[in-house]
């Protein structure tokens, strides 16, 4: 796992457990076991962080409801999207957490 991919998940799970606002910098780099300044060498912002979390969920789900065969019946397609909607939000508990609380 690359450095900025432990820092996104790290700072998904810290953004779902003790949410959002209430999580600083200082608290991912705690977790991380790494100095401030050291984890702004891979990103800007907080608010970076929070975009990119949000946005990779989006794009899980939105992959999920592409996926969805367009020939089956109505009641077929919405059940199927209820599923793959519930399968990202299973495999991606911290980003999509975050996505629906932010």
């Amino acid at each position: 796992m690359g450095r900025r991919r432990e820092i996104l998940a790290t700072a998904g799970e810290l953004f779902r457990t003790h949410d959002y606002h209430a999580t600083s910098m200082r608290d991912i780099a705690g977790r991380l076991e790494l100095r401030g300044s050291s984890l702004y060498a891979h990103i800007h912002s907080k608010e970076e962080l929070l975009e990119e979390i949000v946005a990779e969920a989006a794009a899980a789900f939105l992959t999920a409801a592409e996926a969805v065969d367009p020939g089956l019946s109505p009641r077929e397609r919405l059940a199927t999207l209820i599923r793959n909607r519930l399968a990202v939000i299973a495999s991606e508990l911290p980003n999509a957490t975050v996505f629906f609380h932010e």
